[in-house]
């Protein structure tokens, strides 16, 4: 084949067309998901915050805690903290001081819409010279 014919041409504008059109349809597709997912990240964003705080909250609980443990422990004798019921109170005390940690969820990175070429099917069909 030479080159096409114009039934070829004439299908080849209109696939062109319907390809440029859905490529259209699918960045804006993109970008009203991106928008969405920013707008939804707020409602975690809320959770999150909320769950950060009780974290903030219980570990001030706990440093209490542990202020209390270690004066009862400073009360009791050198030879009872260092005996086994002294010690088992220390790992005791050191487990509960760990303090929980917030966490970090950083909204996604925004989708990238495709880069796509416009008219592919023209560019392809064009014989060179």
């Amino acid at each position: 084949m030479k080159s096409l014919s114009k039934p070829q041409l004439r299908e080849r504008d209109e696939l062109d067309t319907k390809l440029n059109q859905n490529a259209q349809l699918l960045r804006d597709a993109v970008v009203a998901f991106n928008a969405a997912m920013t707008e939804s990240f707020k409602d975690v964003e809320a959770a999150r915050d909320a769950y950060n705080q009780a974290v903030v909250d219980a570990n001030e609980w706990q440093s209490n805690i542990v202020s209390d443990m270690e004066s009862y422990q400073s009360d009791r004798s050198e030879k009872w903290q260092e005996g086994e019921e002294g010690q088992a109170y220390q790992s005791w005390m050191d487990e509960f001081g760990e303090e929980l940690e917030e966490l970090d969820l950083p909204l996604p990175e925004d989708m990238e819409s495709p880069d796509l070429a416009e008219s592919p099917l023209a560019e392809r069909s064009e014989r060179p010279e």
